[in-house]
């Protein structure tokens, strides 16, 4: 289990924050989100991982 480092929040459309376990339909996800990715050091690296359901 993956367990997060830094505080992330992804949004769409201004205002639709994406939350773990929830699916995205197309509509929303046409447009490019906003990600924030928290942490007090910008020259820290960090790894998403993205898990696809089949």
């Amino acid at each position: 289990m993956l367990n997060p480092s830094v505080r992330m929040t992804v949004t769409y459309n201004s205002n639709k924050q994406v939350s773990n376990g929830h699916d995205l339909m197309p509509a929303l996800v046409a447009s490019r989100p906003r990600v924030d990715i928290g942490g007090d050091d910008l020259r820290t690296p960090y790894t998403l991982v993205s898990k696809i359901k089949k």
